[in-house]
């Protein structure tokens, strides 16, 4: 493991291009420091370097993957915070990777940035309390990165402003590559781990379904209670109305009848005394009268809310009924994005069976320990210092073609008596592993194979639930419909029923009201014949009796004749009114005709 100390347990102060010194720079590292900001070293308009270790030492925009490893500048203050701290390494994909976070100002703050595989982790601590104040990571940055080469160091660079900060105990790091066994353990570990938190999520989804089904039972038999209390509410109001209202009724009959006794009484005997009394009960009797027509205004108004309240609880069942909302949910993975997600992990199983493939059938680009120092014209050179497998047979840097085949690799080996075993696919700088087991890297690989095909199996197995649940969901739907079908017809049928009964009973009115008509005027007709027959029978009397009076010489002829006429007069007159009366009160019943009729 390689570390060096650049800086130790006192503060420095920074200066512009102060170089540190030379560490050798490794693809997995971790980078350890102190730093206190004296001020806000957030500048308005431009960047302010902390620390820079380079390779090239290029500055933007024409940096590569061997520029920033990493730096660590003071952003400007574009958001109002103070000690914007920019966190920036470089890949082959990405020149500039970046994390971000803010200091306070006169604080010490511990950092340590590890960069490892494919991800990068910062923590901020506290010092004092070893508390951790902020951590900040990505997982997703190329393990394409500078490494076996050397770096300078330099707290600040040339390019940017120096920012006004203390700093100490600054450690540059590598991190050891795990073993093949270690490799395996974490990669079942991880495996674990993600069918672990699958289930929880799984188990967490579940939770929360049965929570809100319980809530939407409870609604229901809440709105349930609810109209059952407002039901039974408007049925005592009713109750109690109308037994107000009968009481009162009782009470008003009484003492209109005791008013009406006192008054006669007090017609009778013309007594003051009993006049007054009458008076009296005859005011209470409008008091009566007048407290009945309130109590039955109210049961008139209870009655009124009661159809409202009962109208209103109608609709709401109409609107539940008809309202019902039969969209289903849309399952979690559609069509494309389940094609897709499918997609994708077969790519990756047939990218590691490619693998596991390869571990078996290509030696890699240099023997076992041995250093690719140079890749050029299509040819690899190999060195073997350092690398504890070299016989003095052939040549200490020997020159491989990167098509080479492995046949020709093992009489190579085998002439020098060299081992050449690994697989391992590398850069220029890299180290070819000495001890290398193939059935380890494939255990990995065939670990990872697993991992796949279980979340492949997994989002299968959710689909197959989500499309269970949504068609059972639908069948229920289907069958509410088919219910509801049924009674719409049947309600259908109920209402013509009732129209053509409407329509027959409005006939049967109709002629019953017609026969009405023809008795009435029928009756008018013989009441009017009677009424004349009545009158002609008077007048005759009443000429028989003049003709006596004239007869027996008690009258004149001229009076007698002179009352004649008058009795003619008053009966021709007597006729005119009532035609007229009966021509007002009822016209269109009194001079209908028969055939009218």
């Amino acid at each position: 493991m390689y570390s060096k100390n650049l800086i130790g347990n006192n503060y420095i102060k920074l200066k512009s291009n102060k170089n540190l010194g030379k560490v050798t720079i490794y693809s997995d590292y971790e980078l350890k420091f102190t730093i206190k900001p004296e001020t806000n070293s957030s500048p308005k308009k431009y960047y302010r370097n902390v620390l820079f270790i380079t390779n090239d030492n290029l500055n933007w925009p024409d940096i590569t993957y061997k520029s920033r490893l990493p730096g660590v500048w003071f952003s400007p203050d574009t958001d109002s915070k103070q000690n914007i701290l920019y966190f920036i390494l470089a890949t082959k994909k990405n020149s500039n990777v970046v994390l971000k976070s803010s200091l306070e100002t006169n604080k010490e703050t511990d950092i340590i940035m590890r960069v490892k595989d494919n991800s990068v982790n910062v923590k901020l601590i506290d010092p004092k309390t070893n508390n951790v104040l902020e951590e900040l990571s990505k997982n997703d940055i190329s393990k394409e990165r500078a490494n076996n080469m050397t770096g300078d160091v330099y707290v600040s660079d040339k390019y940017y402003q120096t920012a006004n900060v203390l700093i100490k105990n600054l450690t540059y790091s590598s991190i050891d590559k795990l073993s093949v066994e270690e490799q395996v353990r974490q990669a079942r570990e991880d495996s674990r781990l993600s069918i672990l938190r699958s289930f929880n999520e799984e188990e967490k989804k579940e939770r929360l379904r049965q929570e809100a089904e319980i809530a939407r039972i409870s609604r229901m038999e809440s709105d349930k209670i609810r109209k059952a209390a407002e039901e039974n509410a408007a049925k005592l109001a009713i109750k109690n109305s109308t037994d107000i209202a009968r009481l009162e009724k009782k009470r008003a009959a009484m003492a209109a009848k005791a008013a009406n006794e006192a008054e006669l009484l007090a017609k009778q005997t013309g007594d003051r005394i009993a006049e007054i009394e009458a008076a009296k009960k005859r005011g209470i009797a409008e008091a009566a009268a007048a407290s009945l027509a309130a109590a039955q205004k109210r049961l008139s108004e209870d009655r009124e809310r009661r159809s409202k309240l009962r109208d209103m609880q109608r609709l709401r069942e109409w609107d539940e009924v008809h309202n019902i909302s039969y969209k289903l949910d849309a399952p979690k993975y559609d069509s494309d994005s389940l094609k897709n997600d499918i997609d994708a992990i077969n790519n990756k199983i047939i990218l590691l069976e490619n693998g596991i493939f390869n571990k078996t059938t290509s030696l890699g680009a240099c023997p076992d320990g041995w250093t690719l120092i140079k890749r050029e014209n299509n040819t690899n050179f190999c060195s073997m210092k350092g690398s504890g497998n070299y016989t003095k047979r052939c040549k200490g840097i020997s020159q491989f073609k990167v098509n080479e085949t492995d046949k020709n690799k093992r009489i190579w080996a085998r002439a020098c008596r060299v081992n050449w075993i690994n697989r391992a696919k590398m850069d220029v700088g890299d180290q070819a592993p000495l001890n290398y087991n193939i059935k380890l890297e494939q255990m990995v690989l065939y670990n990872k194979l697993k991992k796949l095909l279980m979340i492949k199996s997994s989002i299968l197995s959710n689909i197959s639930d989500d499309f269970n649940k949504n068609t059972a969901k639908l069948d229920e739907h289907t069958l509410h419909i088919n219910k509801g079908n049924i009674i719409v017809n049947n309600q259908e049928g109920e209402i013509n029923n009732n129209k053509e009964k409407l329509r027959r009973l409005e006939n049967d009115i109709s002629t019953l009201s017609r026969k009405i008509q023809i008795a009435e005027n029928s009756y008018k007709r013989k009441t009017y014949l009677v009424y004349v027959l009545k009158y002609l029978f008077v007048f005759m009397l009443i000429w028989l009796l003049i003709g006596l009076l004239v007869k027996n010489n008690n009258i004149s002829k001229m009076n007698g004749l002179y009352l004649g006429v008058c009795s003619l007069l008053a009966l021709v007159g007597s006729i005119l009114y009532e035609i007229w009366k009966n021509n007002r009160s009822a016209y269109n019943v009194f001079f209908k005709n028969k055939e009218n009729m």
